[in-house]
């Protein structure tokens, strides 16, 4: 799989979430936060 990278300039949304998605599909029930548009939502003020 080839990986992304994040650069200056691009706009970008984010999720932050723990170990490997693809091969643990439960990972994405545990989100730490989401970057919307250069501003982050973290989990316990959502």
């Amino acid at each position: 799989m080839p990986r992304r990278s994040i650069f200056t300039l691009a706009l970008a949304d984010i999720i932050a979430i723990p170990g490997d998605p693809l091969s643990q599909i439960e990972q994405f029930g545990k989100v730490h936060f989401v970057m919307k548009g250069g501003e982050v939502f973290r989990r316990e003020t959502l």
